[in-house]
């Protein structure tokens, strides 16, 4: 899905969930696209896994926002 969505386009993009599973596959299928892992609560974000290398781990949604915006910024 994420390769249809975003493809060769070349416009920035970001992909945000808290599975590590589900940013892998987008990171093998939109190489450009920014991933954010974000948990819903502390305790679960102290339970999850390291996404790896390639993945952002956003503190909340502020955090992500900011990831954000440097993503797109550093995309202009």
């Amino acid at each position: 899905v994420a390769a249809s969505l975003i493809g060769a386009r070349g416009v920035p993009s970001v992909f945000i969930d808290d599975i590590a599973y589900n940013l892998h596959s987008v990171r093998e299928n939109a190489p450009g696209c920014l991933l954010i892992q974000l948990m819903a609560n502390k305790i679960f974000g102290s339970l999850a896994p390291d996404p790896g290398a390639g993945v952002a781990r956003a503190r909340d949604w502020q955090h992500a926002g900011e990831l954000i915006r440097t993503h797109f910024k550093a995309a202009i």
